[in-house]
């Protein structure tokens, strides 16, 4: 009778003690072979066996051990999967940077300015000045940036703060574009004198 070439340990190896019926002169072969393959096979630390080598690197045997070249080649792999990550992860800074960007509230803060918002949506405001040295007069409010599609509304009033005047005073809205809008002052009265400094607030929104 022969034996398991490859015993894993001494707890195997009295697995394959012979059992009690069988006879002597067997027996006795078979534990001469079990000892001839525990005096080949054991090692410094009890365990017993014989460790082969393998390429493949999935293996959950205990005596199979990886060879040089598997264990080179896995690190060249690793290494082309990390810079494959870096890569991924730049991409992904990169589009999270854009994202963000689109979802800032950007503004400019002063007497002309404007305030976007996510989405695309903008506000501008400003002040437009006229002479007043006429019943009516034409003044282009200049946008502190265009509408990228389309300038959707425009609310003007009149600044009288500080002015003293007895006819009535208004502007209305003749040319808008995406980057601009025409404003007319208009005076009710048959006299020209007008009123010197007036100002318009403007409000426009678009996207």
């Amino acid at each position: 009778m022969g034996i398991e070439t490859n015993p894993q340990s001494v707890e195997d190896l009295n697995g394959l003690w012979p059992a009690d019926n069988e006879p002597a002169k067997e027996g006795g072969e078979h534990l001469r072979n079990i000892k001839k393959a525990v005096k080949v096979r054991a090692n410094t630390s009890g365990r017993v066996g014989v460790t082969t080598l393998s390429s493949a690197l999935d293996s959950d045997a205990e005596n199979v051990a990886a060879t040089s070249k598997a264990i080179k080649d896995l690190k060249t792999d690793l290494g082309a999967a990390s810079g494959e990550l870096t890569d991924l992860v730049s991409q992904l800074e990169d589009s999270i940077t854009a994202q963000l960007q689109g979802l800032s509230f950007t503004s400019l803060k002063s007497v002309t300015g404007w305030q976007a918002f996510p989405g695309g949506m903008i506000i501008q405001w400003g002040r437009t000045n006229f002479s007043g040295g006429q019943n009516k007069e034409t003044r282009t409010a200049v946008f502190p940036r265009s509408f990228p599609t389309a300038c959707l509304n425009v609310q003007v009033t009149m600044d009288t703060v500080g002015q003293t005047y007895e006819n009535i005073v208004g502007v209305i809205i003749n040319t808008l574009s995406t980057s601009s809008v025409n404003l007319v002052y208009a005076r009710a009265g048959d006299d020209k004198g007008g009123i010197p400094g007036m100002q318009s607030m403007w409000l426009a929104i678009g996207y």
